[in-house]
């Protein structure tokens, strides 16, 4: 039987590596945006994919970042298009690195909670 101190401490380090934490495992999908409140809370619902004729954002479990929106004209008939990035998490909050139609942005999100079926974020910065 193997009793070396160093032996524990690699499988302790082994165990932990690639371990997620349940709140980056739970924002992993595609989120509807439902409300922002006045305290700038965006909440949104989860779906299973987006939707054809509506906006959303994705977290995919590779790191890959989708926002889906119609760009800067609101008026009817919308275009909706996916706009690729990556997403990082850090802590209780998302770092998002994408580009959209004004070109490269970068945000941080603290996520205030996180469920099956609801996300709420506040944009903390650029």
């Amino acid at each position: 039987m193997i009793t070396h101190p160093i032996f524990y401490s690699i499988l302790l380090c082994l165990s932990f590596f690639g371990l997620k934490s349940d709140t980056e495992k739970d924002i992993i999908g595609y989120w509807n945006l439902k409300n922002v409140s006045d305290d700038n809370i965006y909440e949104y619902e989860r779906l299973k994919s987006f939707k054809e004729n509506d906006g959303g954002i994705a977290f995919l479990a590779d790191g890959k970042y989708i926002n889906r929106n119609s760009g800067p004209c609101g008026t009817p008939p919308r275009h909706y298009s996916n706009h690729e990035g990556k997403w990082d998490f850090q802590a209780k909050k998302v770092v998002i690195d994408y580009d959209h139609w004004m070109g490269p942005e970068k945000t941080s999100w603290e996520i205030i909670s996180v469920d099956k079926g609801t996300l709420k974020l506040r944009k903390i910065g650029k």
